[in-house]
């Protein structure tokens, strides 16, 4: 896998320093992608499954981020980055340890929902990069439990919330319990927060978002996507603009100027050596290669 990282250019595009710590392999249904392998676009409609392998023994929470580094901007003539998957709070450890991505809870752990990898028509490939941060203790990150109890503490007090909405974020909240039993509230990330924030999916960028929560990126794999015949219809399926978009390098002429032909054959095409046609190259007759 640090060969995949170093080939694919993931150091210094996406993160300046990296070395990824778990073995981290990556399944479409029963199909097992290869790292850096191109997965088509319909199968990559439905969210893949990771099994992780770690090398010691603690039981900790991962987030997972699934970006694509080679979004074509066309306004500035340059490449940025799109959010296709992040969720937190997701329990890892040597016996746990696979993750199915479709079924992890769209409230407490689900922060961005799946979007299917897609290219554009004439654009090159596209590297889609799943990473898993560990998260560790930090004053960065504000706990989800301690942000929950402040939140229903101000509501309550204003008496505004309709008790249906109550009641469905307690089941949220005990939801979120359940699944970050055992661990310390510190390494506990608010979804909410991660869904206000990154709900838009475009610009997002791993290194900032390492810096602004208390993570540690561990875990990497990759795969490619790339335009085929079925990306349209994906992309009209799931609402994603751009499918009747196609993308054209731009001819760059050359700024020097013509030069002469130089060399015996240049030398010899006159008529004076008409006789000598038979054996050399006419240069001034491109479409036929030899004169006989």
């Amino acid at each position: 896998m640090v060969q995949r990282v170093a080939q694919f250019h993931i150091v210094p595009d996406v993160l300046p320093v990296f070395a990824p710590t778990m073995d981290v392999q990556l399944f479409f249904g029963r199909y097992r992608v290869s790292p850096g392998a191109v997965v088509p676009s319909v199968l990559s409609e439905r969210a893949p499954t990771l099994a992780v392998q770690v090398f010691d023994k603690p039981e900790r929470l991962v987030t997972i981020v699934v970006m694509d580094s080679d979004v074509p901007d066309a306004d500035s003539d340059s490449f940025s980055r799109r959010l296709h998957f992040l969720a937190a709070n997701v329990p890892l450890s040597p016996t746990r340890g696979v993750i199915y991505l479709d079924k992890l809870d769209p409230k407490t752990q689900v922060a961005v929902p799946w979007l299917p990898a897609f290219a554009q028509k004439g654009a090159p490939y596209h590297r889609m990069s799943i990473f898993l941060l560990e998260q560790k203790v930090g004053t960065k990150a504000v706990p989800a439990r301690q942000k929950e109890t402040s939140a229903a503490a101000q509501e309550g007090s204003s008496g505004s919330v309709p008790a249906d909405a109550a009641a469905q974020e307690g089941q949220a909240a005990e939801a979120g319990a359940d699944a970050t039993a055992g661990f310390a509230p510190e390494t506990v990330l608010d979804v909410r927060r991660l869904r206000d924030t990154y709900r838009r999916r475009d610009g997002f960028s791993l290194k900032s978002f390492r810096d602004r929560f208390p993570v540690v990126p561990e875990g990497f794999n990759l795969f490619r996507a790339e335009w085929d015949e079925g990306t349209a219809r994906v992309m009209v399926r799931h609402d994603i603009p751009g499918a009747d978009v196609e993308f054209r390098r731009k001819r760059v002429h050359s700024l020097k100027p013509p030069r002469k032909a130089r060399g015996w054959e240049a030398k010899h095409q006159g008529p004076k050596y008409r006789h000598l046609w038979k054996y050399t190259h006419r240069i001034n007759t491109p479409k036929r290669k030899f004169v006989r």
